[in-house]
């Protein structure tokens, strides 16, 4: 995960607190912090309550957006796995199909010397007809 340093500098500036060094993968400045709290001109204090809560409410919405990548990019995931899974079946469709089709002929070829297997072909015709329809998209 990369650290945002825009974040790190708005909300540590608000909290009169700068880096020194660079920002290391830990988040941490390689040579610490300088802290300028304390007392400030005309009786001040810094930070003051406002500047916390604002630095409070940016980490709050930068975790919250960083949430919602996360939630993205698992979602991106899922949506790739459906995509392979759907192309899977269609494939086995169109195979289910063509072997159907086989099957038809075979049963029409049996009906010509076996009075038991007349109607058959007909009889899984509709369930052919619906596997061709959702191939093509169109209703069934």
């Amino acid at each position: 995960m990369s650290i945002d340093t825009k974040k790190l500098d708005i909300t540590h500036r608000l909290r009169c607190r700068y880096p020194l060094g660079p920002i290391q993968a830990n988040g941490e400045p390689e040579f610490g912090w300088r802290d300028f709290s304390g007392p400030a001109l005309e009786g001040m204090v810094l930070p003051t309550a406002i500047m916390l809560e604002a630095a409070n409410r940016i980490d709050a919405q930068a975790d919250e957006m960083a949430q919602i990548s996360r939630h993205r990019d698992t979602l991106k995931i899922q949506c790739e796995q459906h995509i392979n899974d759907a192309s899977r079946l269609r494939d086995a469709l169109d195979d289910l199909l063509t072997d159907m089709v086989i099957a038809q002929g075979n049963m029409r070829d049996a009906a010509k010397h076996d009075s038991r297997w007349e109607g058959c072909a007909e009889a899984i015709q509709p369930r052919v007809d619906a596997a061709r329809a959702a191939l093509s998209g169109e209703p069934a």
